[in-house]
Formats: structure tokens, C-alpha cells, sequence
């Protein structure tokens, strides 16, 4: 990189199933101040905005209208991405490694018990051939665990292992929804919803907005707080028609990852990383993505549930917490606090090094990975 990025604030507010109390743009606001506070700045002191939200799910047209006020937008730069919130995070990140700006303050939300998100999912298939088949994010994600579950032999048993683990890890995190433990019986027990998930192994729709504060070096420095270096960077996309081997083989991410572990310096990351923030949109989906990100061959993800050197969604991932839109960008603020050592009863001992992927488009389209590090 040309320089150095940090993030030098963050905030979550939320997830809740539901917020009755507050509006959106009340949400928005309380975020953006807290992450404004928690860099030690004030608002006058922000040179850039970036949003991302989805109108279909703000249940507005161009939403930003409204919301990019109380996301700080007044007098600002602002730019508001149609996309998921890891892409409002790259899109900031380049703006100041290309000496934009200094500073830069990234939101993400989605107010999911307002919204059919189901009915907003099926909106971005074609109209003409698969929009009238039934298919949205749960009925893809179905489809591509049972194509990976048929190509590696993956037992069920492993998949609630998953669940467990994100879960009990869940607990310790003051900002998740799901925060109670469950057993492998619990999660097998559970109905099956879209073959082979069953309802326990799907993430909830949650109500919250995350945001992050970005800065050059100079400035982060000059903040003198926790700064979580932004290292590596990688993002890719597969096609909208994609064959059957894609959804197995996660290609988009391997990409990316190699993108972000080629600018970081990382050549083993198993032996590099040791928190990984992955999207667990189900228990399958986080081994298909240790597994394209290299941790371990292909098929054998679930030996990561045995492997003690490094951490999976010591969050509790989408698993515990899903506020839709906002969820990549959560999956970059849980790594950054991690390596910022202010990760609470979820810090992981010596975690000077973090991985943050995030997946968004049905069946895992696109995906974002970002390399974060504590100071050196």
C-alpha cells in the first residue's frame, strides 16, 4: 500500500430480532455519534461519508434522502453504496489511500423486523427465469450446502458442531441477538426449513447499524488510541449465471484472499492469522470459507473445529447476529477489536493479526477479504 489505513473507531448498536423504541434514522444517528466518539473525534473533523444500505429494505426510494443526515452526510462528502457493508468499507479504505481524505466514517444498518427481506431477495434474480421459482437467500444457501455436503461427504454432525461453537461464543457477546447456548441434539432436533438446513443452523434477521471510523497514519497516530491496521486488501465477484463447481469451490473468495494475503506479506495464513471473522450464513458456508481461504484442503473445514491456534467467529457470527446489510462491516469491526485488544469477554489471547471475510449476493456471489493488525 502506498499508506497506511486505520480504523481508530467503531460501533454496533444492536442486533436486536427488533427495536420498536427508535426509528432507522435514530439508530443511524446513535451510531455514528458513538463511533465519532470512540475515535476521539468530533463531527467537523470527518472529510468523507460512506453508506450502505438497501432502499428495498429501508422500505423508502433512494433511502439516503433521509438517512445520510444522521449518518453525518450534512456539508460532506458523502457517497452511498448500493451494496453490502463490506463495499462502503473498501470504497473509504481507497478513498484515503488515495489521499482524499484524512479521516472517514463508514455506516452500515438494516432495520430487518420492518422489511420482507425474503420478498427483496428474490428481487435480484431475473424476472423472466428464476424469479418465479421461489428462490431467495435461504433457498441458495440450501441448494449450495447440499452441493458441498454431497461433494466432500460432510456429516450433519459436523454442521451443529458449528452452530455450537458460534453460539456459546454468542454468550460472551454484548451485541449479539442469539445470546443463549444450545447442544448438537438441540440443533439436529430442529426442523428442517430448506433442505439440509434446519432452522437452528440459519442466522436470525436482526434489527442494527454498525460503524466504523477510518484514518490515514498521520492522523490515527495523532489520535493516540487502539488503531487496528488495515494490511491486506481483496474483493472479487462471480458471474450471475454460475456452474455448479463455483458453488462448491467459493473461486471469488480464493481470489480475494489471495488478493489481501499477497499486500499483507502472508504466505501460510494459518500460521499468520489468528482470529478469522467469517460469514456464516450457515454452518456449511463457514467451512466452504476456511477452506477457500486456506486454512485447510478442500472437504476438510470441519477439521478446523479441533484446531486450537486459531479462533472462527469468536463473535458468534451471522449464526448470533445478523443485521443483513450491515453484516460485512460487522465482520471488519469484530476483527478490528480484536486486534485492538478491546474485544471484551470475546478477546482472543494474542491476537495481533485478524482476517475479515464477508459474502454477500445470493449463494455467496461476492466477496470481500480484509487483513487488520494491531500495531508494530
Amino acid at each position: 500500500m502506498a499508506q497506511s489505513v486505520g480504523v481508530v473507531g467503531v460501533s454496533q448498536i444492536g442486533y436486536a430480532a427488533a427495536i420498536p423504541d427508535r426509528t432507522l434514522e435514530e439508530l443511524i444517528f446513535e451510531a455514528a455519534s458513538s463511533a465519532l466518539a470512540d475515535a476521539g473525534l468530533a463531527w467537523r473533523e470527518v472529510d468523507g461519508v460512506v453508506i450502505a444500505a438497501s432502499d428495498l429494505v429501508d422500505g423508502r426510494v433512494i433511502s439516503s434522502m433521509v438517512t445520510s443526515g444522521p449518518a453525518g452526510g450534512y456539508m460532506k462528502d458523502i457517497v452511498n453504496v448500493a451494496s453490502s457493508g463490506e463495499h462502503a468499507f473498501v470504497l473509504a479504505a481507497l478513498q484515503i489511500l488515495a489521499g482524499l481524505f484524512e479521516t472517514a466514517l463508514v455506516l452500515s444498518w438494516s432495520k430487518c423486523s420492518e422489511a420482507p427481506v425474503g420478498h427483496v431477495e428474490r428481487l435480484s434474480l431475473d424476472p423472466f427465469y428464476r424469479r418465479h421459482l421461489g428462490v431467495n437467500g435461504l433457498v441458495a444457501a440450501a441448494l449450495q450446502a447440499s452441493a458441498y455436503r454431497l461433494r466432500y461427504g460432510v456429516p450433519e454432525a459436523a454442521a451443529a458442531r458449528v452452530v455450537v461453537k458460534n453460539r456459546a461464543n454468542g454468550v460472551r457477546n454484548p451485541h449479539a441477538e442469539r445470546r443463549t447456548p444450545i447442544t448438537a441434539a438441540e440443533v439436529l432436533a430442529s426442523p428442517v426449513v430448506a433442505w439440509p438446513l434446519r432452522a437452528l443452523e440459519t442466522p436470525p434477521l436482526s434489527d442494527g447499524v454498525c460503524g466504523l471510523v477510518l484514518a490515514s497514519a498521520a492522523r490515527a497516530r495523532s489520535l493516540g488510541r487502539p488503531i487496528a491496521w488495515l494490511r491486506g486488501l481483496g474483493w472479487a465477484s462471480d458471474t450471475y449465471w454460475r456452474e455448479p463447481e463455483a458453488l462448491v469451490t467459493l473461486g471469488p473468495l480464493r481470489a480475494a484472499a489471495g488478493r489481501a494475503y499477497s499486500m499483507a506479506g502472508i504466505g501460510a495464513p494459518p500460521d499468520a492469522i489468528a482470529v478469522a471473522e467469517v460469514s456464516d450464513v450457515t454452518p456449511y458456508h463457514e467451512l466452504m470459507a476456511c477452506e477457500a481461504l486456506g486454512f485447510c484442503a478442500p472437504g476438510e473445514g470441519q477439521r478446523l473445529l479441533d484446531e486450537p491456534r486459531l479462533a472462527v467467529n469468536p463473535s458468534g457470527g451471522f449464526l448470533s447476529a445478523n443485521p443483513s446489510f450491515a453484516s460485512g462491516l460487522v465482520r471488519v469491526a469484530e476483527a478490528a477489536l480484536q486486534v485492538m485488544g478491546r474485544a471484551g469477554d470475546r478477546q482472543v489471547k494474542g491476537a495481533t493479526v485478524a482476517l475479515a471475510h464477508a459474502a454477500s449476493g445470493l449463494a455467496a456471489q461476492a466477496h470481500t477479504v480484509a487483513i487488520l493488525a494491531a500495531e508494530t
